[in-house]
């Protein structure tokens, strides 16, 4: 996968919060979003 494939698919979690971002000079660092993602799994669970 190239780097610029990679930084759209981040910046999409990004934006849904899945993702924390934190920019360091010229690098981003991404973290999961624990909360988020436990919401979002339990809306899935739910739908099933």
């Amino acid at each position: 996968m190239s780097q610029s494939t990679a930084s759209q698919f981040m910046a999409t979690l990004h934006r849904a919060g899945l993702v924390h971002c934190t920019r360091i000079g010229q690098w981003s660092h991404y973290s999961r979003n624990e909360d988020a993602i436990a919401r979002l799994g339990a809306l899935i669970a739910a739908e099933l």
